[in-house]
């Protein structure tokens, strides 16, 4: 959970809301102390050890229900098959025709199973190896989704799939390959939702950022109407920050 925790203070820093090294050891304690397992205690926690205006504490509710939001695999259809699968009350089995050296693949136990925890903190973890969390523009969103997916163990259930494809005589191999290829396409649908949510943490605060950047060099003659409130917020934030060294 330490790794979860760091990736939370870099939503808040990308939410304007500094986090220092010191206020960060601060919050480890105060969580150890707490726990996770109260979801509203732990948010009033690093609430009361980051947030330091009631600005930043609107800021900070918003970037903390986003980061804790937990959708992925928990679409109805996989309900659904959650359900079905208590009322079975067990697993159904790997399909006969996939070759030995698959049958040991972590993913395809995951889904086989329905084991929708184990996929979204295996997701998790996959995107923090793939450097998910450093998507700056959605032109990327492809190209990380499919990184992801790859180290979740995907080229497997691809392989997986062509291999029961490829056994035409058994009917039970190929509509064990037509649920798997219905597996991939939700993998593909959970990771792009997934990503999704880490732009709005990461990546769309740093647009903002850019498009400040570029009003701070701008001549207010040429700025655009659409750009007026950005403008008197960026306005607000300079005045504060001369305000704040020439106090001292």
């Amino acid at each position: 959970m330490q790794e979860t925790l760091e990736d939370f203070f870099r939503a808040l820093r990308a939410a304007d809301i500094p986090v220092s090294p010191a206020e960060a050891i601060d919050a480890h304690r105060a969580v150890d102390t707490v726990g996770y397992s109260d979801r509203i205690l732990l948010k009033d926690t690093l609430c009361i050890a980051l947030a330091k205006s009631s600005d930043e504490s609107r800021r900070f509710d918003d970037c903390f229900d986003m980061f804790f939001a937990r959708e992925e695999f928990k679409s109805e259809n996989q309900q659904k098959r959650d359900c079905n699968s208590k009322i079975e009350n067990s697993p159904p089995p790997f399909p006969e025709g996939l070759p030995e050296n698959l049958q040991n693949s972590e993913l395809l136990q995951m889904l086989v199973d329905g084991d929708r925890e184990a996929l979204a903190q295996r997701m998790e973890q996959a995107a923090r190896e793939s450097g998910a969390m450093n998507i700056r523009y959605v032109t990327q969103r492809g190209l990380i989704v499919r990184r992801i997916l790859d180290r979740m163990g995907l080229r497997e259930l691809e392989a997986a799939i062509r291999a029961l494809n490829q056994n035409d005589h058994n009917p039970v191999d190929g509509n064990a390959a037509e649920e798997l290829a219905g597996m991939r396409q939700n993998l593909f649908q959970e990771a792009r939702q997934y990503l999704d949510r880490l732009y709005e943490l990461y990546a769309r605060p740093y647009g903002e950022q850019l498009r400040e950047e570029f009003l701070a060099e701008t001549a207010l003659s040429a700025v655009e109407q659409r750009d007026f409130d950005r403008m008197q917020k960026l306005v607000r934030k300079m005045a504060k920050k001369l305000a704040t060294r020439y106090n001292r």
